[in-house]
């Protein structure tokens, strides 16, 4: 793993905690996405980002969505803490979220077969 004990790995993540992930998250996303800064000096500046959330910085560095999955999942999490939700509605919003961002579409996949039948004839 990633040096991290079990518990805080299973900790689980606050609203407060997602505020600061998405901070970090934007600011990394913003070094990383205008070359501003390599994975190695991103890695050394955030550190304790790196150190305390080593699942989420891992896809922080490595999606261009990250912020926006992160936003996403501070408002479920803000939803559940203040009880307009429960786990299972958050967790099936989360589900539904991710799939729109990186399952494709009906129409995108008869567009791939039709583009990959036109290709091979």
């Amino acid at each position: 793993m990633s040096g991290q004990n079990e518990e805080t790995e299973n900790k689980p993540v606050t609203s407060k905690n997602f505020k600061e992930l998405l901070v970090a998250a934007r600011a990394i996303r913003s070094d990383l996405d205008m070359r501003r800064s390599t994975v190695a000096e991103v890695d050394k500046k955030f550190k304790r980002i790196k150190e305390e959330y080593p699942k989420f910085y891992d896809i922080i560095v490595t999606d261009v969505k990250s912020p926006q999955i992160i936003a996403f999942m501070l408002n479920l999490t803000e939803r559940k803490e203040s009880g307009e939700i429960t786990q299972e509605r958050a967790d099936i919003e989360l589900g539904q979220f991710m799939a729109a961002h990186y399952l494709p579409t009906d129409a995108e996949l008869r567009a791939r077969k039709a583009a990959k039948e036109g290709v091979s004839k």
